[in-house]
């Protein structure tokens, strides 16, 4: 009854613990979990093979339930929460649980994200409304751009700060230099970019950090 996103999830976590050096019982007891999640995919499989539905399907098929399970398995009570932004969710999970952590609301903090598909309907809308791609490429920034093709994946990162992390030993494989988010507003459709406003949000993300020093730009590209 569990979606296997979730399953997917706890096994991603506890690989993510042991890499880190620790065990689910060193971690510290407030620490938060962060999950970009948007598919019911497995819940709309559920429903078209028109199984019986019990209080474990329902568990097991929440979006919620993505980050409580994983704070109730490992026994974690910092944040846990669940985060459907379409595209950026594990993006605004990982910003999401830097903010909590520069907040002292947590010592430590998983973020991550989930995404597989399992329903035809997930490839239907987007289908219908001229998303995907027919060849299932993207030709991102590239004049033969029609369209994107959906990826599934699963992803987890320990986060601490800085500080703590240095002060504990831990192997630090990234530092987050800064961060930002906005919404377009009223541009020319609901789901179109607006050039403005991501400008904005770039310097945003950008303050304190010499553009001169960036050597990578991963962009979402996706070819629509």
């Amino acid at each position: 009854a569990m979606d296997p996103q979730q399953r997917l999830l706890l096994e991603t976590a506890w690989r993510t613990f042991e890499d880190a050096g620790y065990t689910p019982e060193e971690l510290p007891r407030d620490t938060g979990v962060f999950v970009g999640i948007t598919s019911l995919d497995y819940a709309e499989v559920w429903r078209a093979e028109g199984l019986a539905t019990d209080g474990y399907v329902a568990t097991g098929n929440s979006l919620a339930m993505a980050a409580n399970r994983l704070s109730h398995q490992f026994n974690l009570n910092g944040p846990s929460q669940a985060i459907d932004t379409a595209c950026s969710s594990s993006l605004i999970a990982m910003l999401r649980a830097r903010d909590a952590l520069l907040a002292g609301k947590c010592s430590a903090a998983l973020a991550g994200g989930v995404n597989i598909c399992l329903s035809l309907e997930g490839f239907e809308g987007p289908h219908q409304a001229g998303m995907l791609s027919p060849t299932g490429r993207c030709h991102a920034f590239g004049k033969a751009a029609d369209g994107y093709a959906r990826g599934e994946g699963v992803a987890t990162v320990l986060m601490k700060r800085l500080a703590d992390a240095e002060r504990d030993g831990d192997r630090i494989l990234g530092v987050i230099a800064g961060g930002a988010e906005n919404h377009g507003g009223r541009s020319g459709a609901l789901t179109a970019p607006n050039v403005k406003a991501q400008a904005r949000l770039i310097v945003e993300a950008m303050t304190g950090t010499d553009p001169r020093t960036v050597s990578y730009v991963e962009a979402h590209g996706t070819g629509t």
